[in-house]
């Protein structure tokens, strides 16, 4: 059951990028595409609690800085992930956020004893660099000073710096818990930046919007309790493989090309994977 909760991470994740790409596609703009998934989340992540009858816990100082740098790294990484997706393919935000496991990783082997598994942290550095390898084009030098390259920089960095701190809320408070006040603080903060009208959007944006909400909803959520579960460092080896699913996304959905080094690279991916969960 433990492994189910990565793997549909992969999943809502994979999926939401998708929807994401294909509102813009359809001349969406950065507000419509950033609300409606964040409203979506929102409302069903308060029927899951609702349904589950979870406790919210006591507003210790400790738990609200915690809620706090959960909200604002959150708030900051979906926003310049959209803008990047807006001005560049989905192919090229991949070898940027390959970064994202390799600096999780590291912060978390240094800050939590549970995490100091030097096997698993090797793991994580070989797939993390198998995967810049898999990803590595000429091309990739010359976007760094693009701007959606930019934004997927700071994402990724916020991204990264999200995992630890989920690891450390997770001490103390239940992953549906977190969730909800990271809807809750992130949906109040975007509404009050963007200022989205909610009359203007068009039917074919809301459809793909409410789809992309309910993907990152069961990703995100699946996310939290799979740091639970197994841990930080094995959840990242195994959502690793997400890339697989958007490279295929990428060529079947999108139209966009992937390269035959993306591919090997993800066969070697899952031989780690594999190798973590029998040694």
């Amino acid at each position: 059951m433990s492994l189910l909760f990565p793997l549909l991470h992969i999943l809502g994740e994979t999926t939401g990028k998708t929807f994401d790409k294909l509102n813009f596609k359809i001349r969406a703009n950065f507000r419509t595409v950033t609300i409606i998934p964040f409203c979506v989340m929102l409302l069903a992540t308060t029927i899951f609690l609702i349904v589950t009858g979870k406790q919210f816990p006591a507003a210790t100082l400790p738990i609200v800085l915690t809620l706090c740098a959960i909200i604002v790294l959150s708030t900051i990484q979906n926003i310049t992930d959209t803008l990047g997706l807006s001005q560049q393919n989905l192919s090229i935000r991949e070898p940027i956020f390959n970064f994202e496991p390799l600096l999780a990783s590291f912060i978390a082997f240094l800050l939590f004893p549970s995490e100091r598994n030097i096997f698993l942290l090797v793991l994580v550095f070989v797939g993390g660099l198998t995967l810049l390898w898999g990803n590595y084009e000429k091309k990739h030098l010359t976007l760094l000073t693009d701007r959606g390259t930019k934004y997927f920089l700071v994402s990724m960095i916020a991204a990264a710096l999200l995992l630890v701190v989920y690891k450390q809320a997770l001490l103390t408070l239940d992953a549906a818990t977190i969730f909800f006040y990271r809807m809750l603080g992130v949906f109040i903060v975007t509404v009050v930046v963007l200022r989205l009208d909610f009359r203007k959007i068009a039917r074919p944006n809301l459809k793909f919007g409410i789809y992309s909400g309910i993907a990152y909803f069961i990703g995100s959520l699946a996310q939290l309790y799979a740091i639970q579960t197994l841990g930080l460092l094995q959840t990242i080896l195994i959502v690793m493989l997400q890339p697989t699913l958007k490279y295929l996304s990428c060529y079947f959905i999108l139209k966009e090309k992937i390269s035959y080094k993306q591919v090997a690279s993800s066969f070697v991916l899952i031989a780690l994977v594999v190798l973590s969960l029998t040694l």
